[in-house]
């Protein structure tokens, strides 16, 4: 599987999801990864959101201004990442608050 293939597929991954995807059809070592990472980060198709997490910016976009779904990010930050209560609400557009003022 081609990394480009891989990237649409997956808007937000990291290095173990990048890993597993280009071990499916080929065997693919360390140093291999790091490069073909470090090629897309430094063309502007990646976005290192911390160490071993990556987005990915779509073709014509600004890599400095693209804005990342916070949603995925949370998601993939952790193998254990649950969304829950309101967050999980927000997803499915069924949050909202009630504010009134009196005086």
């Amino acid at each position: 599987m081609k990394a480009q293939d891989i990237f649409l597929k997956q808007p937000v991954f990291t290095l173990a999801d990048l890993r597993h995807s280009l071990d499916r059809e080929h065997s693919c070592n360390k140093r291999s990864r790091e490069a073909l990472v470090s090629y897309h980060l430094r063309h502007g198709h990646l976005i290192r959101i911390r160490r071993g997490l990556f987005a990915v910016v779509p073709p014509g976009a600004d890599p400095e201004s693209y804005p990342v779904d916070p949603y995925l990010v949370a998601a993939k930050s952790a193998d254990d990442a649950v969304l829950a209560y309101h967050t999980a609400l927000e997803v499915h557009g069924k949050a909202h608050s009630v504010f009134e003022r009196y005086f």
